[in-house]
């Protein structure tokens, strides 16, 4: 089971299966939410990562390339500003999409406590 929560290929495919049981039962808006809430919060938490491995690299004295450092940290200055910004277009396009997208959002970090879990 901890070899299959580290495969890429199983959250891809459990994204789809998402999106598609998010069409299935709020229509178009229901997948564009569901899509939304997870790219979003995926955005979010890949950014988080960056910045811890560039703050563990530079407490190692390792060498930082400057323009990825300035990547790293603008990515996770504008993580929340892009959930955020999501969320309010999600509420524009109505009900059904903001609900699945909060459901997306939670996906990702019940997902994210999985993978915790199986680390060795």
């Amino acid at each position: 089971m901890k070899r299959a929560i580290k495969d890429p290929k199983l959250w891809v495919i459990c994204s789809l299966i998402a999106v598609g049981a998010s069409f299935g039962i709020g229509g178009s808006m229901g997948a564009i939410g569901m899509a939304a809430g997870l790219l979003g919060t995926a955005f979010n938490m890949f950014a988080l990562w960056l910045i811890i491995r560039l703050l563990g690299n530079a407490m190692a004295d390792k060498p930082q390339a400057r323009f990825g450092a300035f990547v790293t940290v603008v990515m996770f200055l504008i993580k929340l500003p892009v959930l955020i910004l999501l969320g309010f277009a999600m509420r524009n396009l109505g009900p059904t999409a903001l609900n699945h997208f909060l459901i997306g959002l939670g996906l990702v970090y019940f997902a994210l406590v999985g993978w915790s879990q199986s680390q060795d």
